[in-house]
């Protein structure tokens, strides 16, 4: 009886295990594991996200209170006069650009103009070990946008000069080219001055030694179809200051943007900017002026709105189509169109020579001479010395063509680059060019490029004047 029991027991537990075993799984529990295991994986890769978008905050953060700092720094500097302390915030291993910052600093405690004041960083970003971030600026016609160059050395923060990658690579331009836009039905007109222009672009490039030179040629049926178009326009007006340039966003009255590459940080070029590109589409423009006055127009208004545009580094220049300037009687552009044309050909490829950065202040403007002389030779070259004009030194020369008193100017610039042309020949001009681009010293320059200084160079060029009369 015992072993009965016993029997009965274990066929009672042998069932019980195979009713347990034999049981479906339940279905509920294995579709939420399966839910679960993404939703882990997507929780974390969620919060890997969080984490790293958190720690770029925070360094973009950091870098703006670094940067804002910096700038209000430099601007305490300049303010109680000290240029020890602001020299310190100057890229220390940029002897070229401390020069600049030098020279800029003790022109404003010369003149001591009221300075444009910075507000807020509107944008900041970080690439490698260089930095720059967009800041308000306000001064007396409202705020604009500037950019400033920032570059870290041994974990500071200095200001630097505009980083080049911004500017495009010469390097790829591999011969000489010279691209003309217009409407189709100047066509006919263009095309009889195109094989002249082309000529002459080949000729300067030739004249400087650069066999790389670009240059974009827009033509404009009316005036006030010479600004950006609608969007973003990259525009150099481009005169050598106190400093460096950097950019300056502005807007224009058509809703674009207008990038200007011009000193910072200062005020000097602002509002003589502002001017210039608001004169670019006054309201009481009338396209239907007589020809007349619109070739009065012509030898002030392109140059006072200096455009020299940059199209994927290459030179862009915007005039009006010939056939609102004035068309000869064989059909062609007028001879006042070709040089006008020539003249901004001519000027854009020295400008490019020279590059972003040409001497400090201490002798910009006998350098500007030259090297609009240079330009004005290359476009209406000169056997023989104009001695109907008077003789002036080059820095007052210089200074008349940046105070607007352009014509005499820039005639009398012409005058010394004759001069050069004639004594040393026209090669003497690219080494001229490339010197005053390299050298922080006008005697320097032209001791390099002339074997002579600035004292002796004028004392030949009087004499020469006087011999040629």
């Amino acid at each position: 009886m015992g072993i009965q029991l016993e029997w009965n027991i274990g066929e009672d537990e042998e069932r019980s295990s195979i009713a347990v075993r034999s049981r479906p799984p339940r279905r509920g529990s294995r579709l939420g594991w399966t839910l679960m295991i993404p939703l882990v994986f997507l929780a974390f890769a969620l919060g890997m996200v969080a984490g790293i978008g958190w720690r770029y905050v925070q360094v973009q953060r950091a870098l703006q209170i670094d940067l804002e700092a910096l700038i209000a720094e430099l601007y305490t500097y300049i303010d109680i006069e000290d240029r020890t302390a602001f020299m310190m915030l100057i890229d220390p291993a940029d002897a070229t650009w401390r020069a600049y910052q030098a020279a800029w600093f003790d022109e404003m405690q010369r003149h001591r103009p009221r300075p444009m004041r910075p507000g807020k960083i509107v944008e900041a970003r970080l690439r490698g070990e260089r930095a720059w971030a967009r800041v308000t600026m306000y001064g007396r016609s409202g705020p604009v946008v500037a950019r400033l160059d920032f570059i870290s050395r041994q974990g500071e923060w200095f200001l630097a000069r505009p980083d080049p990658v911004d500017w495009g690579d010469r390097t790829r331009l591999d011969a000489p080219h010279l691209a003309i836009r217009c409407r189709a039905r100047d066509v006919p007109v263009v095309r009889q001055a195109l094989s002249a222009l082309d000529a002459f672009t080949e000729e300067v490039c030739r004249l400087l030694g650069d066999s790389k030179c670009h240059v974009v040629l827009q033509l404009s049926p009316d005036p006030r179809e010479l600004g950006p178009p609608s969007g973003v326009a990259r525009m150099r007006l481009y005169e050598p200051g106190f400093a460096p340039p950097t950019l300056f966003q502005l807007g224009l009255p058509d809703g674009a943007s207008i990038y200007v590459l011009s000193p910072v940080p200062l005020n000097l070029a602002q509002e003589a900017i502002r001017e210039r590109l608001q004169a670019r589409y006054p309201a009481d423009e009338d396209a239907s002026w007589p020809q007349q006055g619109l070739l009065q127009q012509r030898e002030t208004w392109p140059r006072a709105v200096r455009t020299f545009d940059l199209e994927d580094g290459d030179p862009l220049i915007r005039l009006p189509s010939p056939t609102w300037v004035g068309v000869a009687d064989q059909g062609g552009p007028s001879e006042a169109w070709m040089t006008l044309a020539r003249r901004h050909i001519a000027e854009a490829m020295v400008r490019q020579r020279l590059g972003p950065l040409m001497g400090t202040h201490s002798y910009v403007n006998g350098a500007w001479a030259l090297a609009i002389g240079v330009a004005e030779w290359l476009a209406v070259p000169q056997s023989f010395p104009d001695i109907s004009l008077p003789w002036s030194p080059l820095e007052d020369i210089g200074r008349r063509i940046r105070a607007g008193q352009a014509d005499l100017g820039r005639r009398q610039a012409r005058d010394a680059a004759t001069y050069i042309a004639t004594r040393w020949g026209p090669g003497a001009l690219a080494r001229l060019l490339d010197a005053l681009a390299a050298e922080t010293n006008l005697d320097d320059a032209l001791s390099q490029s002339l074997t002579l200084d600035q004292q002796a160079f004028q004392a030949g060029w009087r004499a020469y004047r006087r011999v040629s009369r």
